[in-house]
């Protein structure tokens, strides 16, 4: 004996044209066979009634699967296209704070580093050691500071940061200068005149964003990694290669 494997789809297919067709023939059939009354019974009404009942259940239902296969179908592509954009942009991880990046891979495995900064020494200060292998390793590191007067102008005047924007900035060279004193590769300073959007460590295969606001105010921002060979990645590449043209020599 040869199994029967039916599908539950066919099944439920099958069983919704036996409904239908039942219904359609309750309602023929009670017409044209049974009697109008049955004692006080109007059966041929009763069991047309049933067929009708038949029917119109199942074109509802059907018609409601259908919209909400439709609908599912519709979410499903929309969710798809959506993390397909995700991924086609390269983002290939998020932080929700910047403290929390781990840079040992990008600092260890790049053999061009690029480091863009405003003031902030904590980069530096949390990475002196990997950078001071890099350093007795041959491996270029450029690290873009502030000019610190026009691109400063904004931060002190604007900003009111006046107080520790030039320490900081002085700190950053202080730490600098300790790696390069004894070093193979020395890093090399640019000065950049503009006002950052971002702050960006740059590597090989990733880059890591430190957005900035606009609004006033201390926060801790999030940070976006980006992998190479993407759309966002070219952008901030490019980017940040211009800015490199446009730099001064220490």
């Amino acid at each position: 004996m040869i199994p029967i494997s039916i599908s539950s789809k066919r099944l439920s297919l099958l069983i919704r044209w036996a409904f239908l067709l039942a219904g359609l023939i309750l309602m023929i059939g009670s017409t044209l066979v049974l009697p109008e009354k049955l004692g006080t019974l109007h059966l041929a009404e009763i069991v047309t009634n049933l067929g009708a009942f038949f029917v119109a259940t199942i074109a509802v239902q059907w018609a409601f699967d259908e919209k909400m296969r439709r609908e599912f179908m519709e979410d499903i592509a929309i969710h798809v296209l959506g993390n397909a954009n995700v991924a086609k942009s390269g983002i290939s991880d998020y932080v929700q704070d910047t403290k929390e990046i781990n840079y040992s891979d990008l600092i260890h495995k790049s053999d061009r580093l690029v480091i863009g900064l405003h003031y902030s020494p904590r980069f530096v200060e949390e990475n002196f050691r990997l950078l001071q292998e890099r350093a007795s390793g041959f491996k270029r590191t450029t690290i873009l500071l502030s000019d610190q007067k026009e691109a400063l102008q904004f931060l002190t005047s604007v900003r009111g940061e006046t107080d520790h924007v030039i320490p900081s900035i002085k700190k950053i060279e202080n730490l600098l200068a300790q790696i390069n004193k004894n070093s193979r590769s020395s890093i090399t300073v640019l000065r950049h005149n503009a006002v950052l959007r971002y702050a960006f460590v740059l590597g090989d295969e990733q880059i890591w964003i430190k957005p900035y606001r606009n609004s006033f105010g201390i926060v801790r921002p999030p940070g976006l990694q980006i992998d190479q060979g993407s759309p966002l990645f070219e952008f901030y590449e490019q980017d940040v290669n211009q800015l490199i043209a446009e730099a001064r020599h220490d």
